[in-house]
């Protein structure tokens, strides 16, 4: 989700993409790279097909420049175009051939439905991303080594951040208690549409 600030600046961002402006361009790819890999990770895809989905988005998104009528929408467009691009990789890498047209049709609908999941999970995580850097400090810190998708280590998180082993536990119940606040401000608990939590939602913030 774009910050005030980004959201601010998109409209003039994508004219100046329409009139070719490169370094527009590349401010606009570097501001929702984490939500497009973010997009493609919550997909369960390999590192080489990730990597696939992520230049196809922005492939879309730049042969669809002309066509941006709402800048503010971006990331919401990339994320479901990333989920999207997503789905129908992995679903063509286990297809097998079939005339039915009924199995085709609930296939279909499957995959819109798995989008449509992953779209909610990856702008959910986004926000709690945002969330981290607004809390910041040791808290953002420890949050983001627990919750990485690499899952450090107590050991590892006592030797980082200086902290006994045996006090991990409680300031780590402390922080989420200080996300939770965070988030809470912004208006996260109030949308429908972010229902796992703010644990689930953290998994793969150390990215």
């Amino acid at each position: 989700m774009p910050t005030p600030d980004l959201e601010h600046a998109l409209p003039g961002l994508v004219r100046r993409c329409q009139a070719g402006d490169q370094a527009a361009w590349s401010r606009i790819v570097d501001e929702f790279r984490t939500l497009v890999h973010g997009v493609a990770r919550n997909s369960g895809l390999g590192e080489e097909d990730r990597a696939e989905v992520f230049q196809a988005t922005f492939l879309a998104l730049y042969r669809s420049l002309d066509r941006i009528e709402n800048p503010a929408a971006l990331g919401g467009w990339l994320a479901v175009t990333a989920s999207r691009l997503a789905v129908r990789l992995a679903s063509k890498q286990r297809a097998t051939a079939t005339t039915d047209i009924e199995l085709l049709s609930e296939v279909l609908a499957s995959e819109e439905r798995r989008a449509d999941e992953i779209v909610s999970l990856s702008l959910e995580g986004e926000l709690v991303r945002q969330a981290l850097e607004d809390l910041g400090g040791k808290c953002g810190e420890l949050l983001r080594m627990l919750y990485a998708e690499d899952g450090s280590s107590y050991e590892e998180i006592s030797a980082r951040l200086r902290m006994a082993i045996g006090s991990i536990g409680p300031t780590r119940a402390r922080c989420l208690d200080r996300l939770r606040a965070v988030l809470e401000k912004s208006g996260f608990f109030e949308d429908p549409t972010y229902q796992s939590g703010v644990a689930g939602a953290l998994q793969g913030q150390g990215q």
